[in-house]
Formats: structure tokens, C-alpha cells, sequence
């Protein structure tokens, strides 16, 4: 029978992961899937297990990408290589649940849904596994849909069934602009398509694992030029959406937080980190307001950050 899913897993050096990552797909009660994984430019042997997982079972196929392009290309590259009239991505460090398939491809046709999104486990070392409930849930049309990714929080791209028509190539960034993050832009380029979306926390269907090895937690791509590029292609995704203006303050509020956040030197000569910092703050949380003052404070700013990361570290472990 034709496949109803097809999984897409990007892997770049993942092969102490993809094995995992793979056999939780196999596993999955529902069976009229196919799986692509994209190798994308490794270095490591992850090119030789992925061959491997695919001589194993026939709806396993493996495309090998060089040089290294980076997670949207990997996932555009993985789009253009399935049949399935829907998506499920998947990271090569997380996993699936057995029945997280079966419960969102349901929910998906049941709700005559374009995106359905579950919740997913969180695994910290030292063994210590959280719910992330998404603080927003529910259906929503395409303009609550947008106003919930830039207002309450953005929404991971895994962990979720969409309708592969949705998946257009004008929703994925440029294949040769190298940015920091991804899932926000192409959350609002989805927007450009979704008529109908659900997000549950009803629907526990994946499990993600903090890796210290991976590019985001070592902060290797959170270089100010690179963020200057990722607020570049979001506002020209709002501005083709027409809501560019009616959006700026929430995109502001955005490029504070990352600034503050994620910028290891807060140097006021870099274009963007200096436009940012003229930022007025009427109207938005007292949160964003604080680290507007804190970033001509580069010192300063850092210490509040880290102290704000080590109590909400702790709060989390107690939960």
C-alpha cells in the first residue's frame, strides 16, 4: 500500500543518534510510511549507517547531500525526495513515541487539519524528562496560527503532521544564507498556506534530548551578522504576507530577546546589534523592556542572563 506519511530526517554527523532516531519510526504502530533520510554533507559514519537502516527496510531511502547545507535545505531536500501527502519531520537526535504517527495523522484528517503539532518530552542529563506544554493550544485559522508563532512562543517543526502541499520552496530561506535558527521563519512561511492548525498537549509524541554537541548548544552559530540575516528574511516573509506593519513591534521584541540572549559580543558596531539598541519599548513585557536597557551594558547583560538561566534551571529540575 502507498504511503500516507513520509518522515523526513535530516542528519549531519548523527551517527550516535540516527540509529535511535530511525528504529522509533520502524516501531510506530501505524505502518503506511516511507523515510527519508537526508545526509547532509557528514563527516562521521553517518552516511554508512544510513545506508545501512535503508538496506534493511524498502521504505527507507537515503539521499546524500555535498557539502554541508545546513537543516532548512536538508528538510527542502527532503520534501522534493517524498511521495506521501504528508510530513512528519524529525531531528536525528529525537525520537518518536509508538503510537505518535498513528495520533497525528488521525487528528490531522479527523480535524480536516493542514498542521497538526503534539507535545513533545523533554530528556535533560542526569536523566530528568519534562513535558514541554506548549503554552498556547488549540485550532486556529491561518492568521491566529501566525499571531501565536511571533506572540507566544515559537513552534518546533518536528514533532508534528503537516499537508506536503503546504511545503513550497518560496517558504525556506535561501540555500546559501547561513542562519541560527529556523523553525520561526518557516512557521511563518507556512502561514502563507495553513487554513486550518492544531496544536495539542494531549498528544505526547516525541522525545527530544538536550545534545551538548549540537550546534545550538554551543552557541557556535549565534553571531550577530547571522541574526542580522535571520530579521531580514523574516520581515520580507511578513512583507509578502502583507503584515509587516501590523507585526514590527512583535519582531522587535523578537531581536531584543535574541540579542540579550544569544549574542556571545554585544558590539555596538555591528549594524544590527546598534539598531537594536535604539529600540523604543512602549507597549511591550517589562521582560523585553529590562533587556533593552541591559544591552549597552554587554557586562552586565551577561551576568542577568546567565543568573536568570541558573534559576530557571533550577526551577525546571524541580518540576
Amino acid at each position: 500500500m502507498e504511503a500516507k506519511v513520509s518522515v523526513i530526517i535530516p542528519a549531519y554527523n548523527a551517527e550516535r543518534f540516527l540509529r535511535r532516531s530511525v528504529d522509533s519510526v520502524v516501531a510506530q504502530s501505524f505502518t503506511l510510511w516511507e523515510l527519508v533520510i537526508v545526509d547532509d554533507g557528514s563527516t562521521d559514519a553517518t552516511p554508512q549507517l544510513a545506508d545501512e537502516l535503508a538496506a534493511n527496510d524498502p521504505r527507507i531511502t537515503v539521499v546524500h547531500k555535498r557539502p554541508n547545507a545546513g537543516l532548512a535545505e536538508a528538510r527542502r531536500t527532503g520534501i522534493h525526495s517524498t511521495t506521501a501527502p504528508h510530513v512528519l519531520h524529525l531531528d536525528a537526535d529525537d525520537w518518536l513515541l509508538p503510537e505518535a504517527i498513528s495520533l497525528l495523522y488521525s487528528r490531522c484528517c479527523e480535524r480536516e487539519l493542514d498542521f497538526c503539532a503534539g507535545m513533545p518530552l523533554v530528556y535533560h542529563k542526569e536523566n530528568k524528562v519534562r513535558q514541554y506544554r506548549h503554552p498556547f493550544e488549540g485550532e486556529m485559522d491561518r492568521n491566529d496560527f501566525l499571531h501565536m508563532v511571533l506572540n507566544d512562543g515559537n513552534l518546533p517543526n518536528w514533532g508534528s503532521v503537516s499537508r506536503r502541499e503546504l511545503w513550497h520552496d518560496d517558504i525556506f530561506p535561501p540555500a546559501d544564507m547561513s542562519l541560527p535558527n529556523e523553525d520561526l521563519l518557516l512557521n511563518v512561511g507556512l502561514a502563507k498556506r495553513i487554513n486550518r492548525a492544531g496544536v495539542y498537549n494531549d498528544l505526547i509524541v516525541c522525545a527530544y534530548a538536550i545534545n551538548p554537541m549540537s550546534l545550538t548548544s554551543q552557541g557556535a552559530l549565534y553571531q550577530a551578522v547571522r541574526w542580522q540575516r535571520f530579521f531580514y528574511f523574516l520581515r520580507s516573509q511578513l512583507s509578502v504576507l502583507g503584515v509587516l506593519e501590523q507585526y514590527e513591534t512583535e519582531v522587535r521584541r523578537i531581536e531584543i530577546d535574541h540579542a540579550a540572549f544569544h549574542l556571545h559580543d554585544l558590539d555596538p558596531k555591528n549594524e544590527w546589534v546598534a539598531t537594536v539598541m535604539r529600540y523604543g519599548t512602549k507597549g511591550m513585557p517589562v521582560k523585553h523592556k529590562l533587556e533593552r536597557l541591559l544591552l549597552p551594558h554587554p557586562t552586565l547583560c551577561k551576568a542577568t542572563i546567565a543568573a536568570y538561566r541558573k534559576i530557571k534551571s533550577l526551577w525546571t529540575s524541580r518540576l
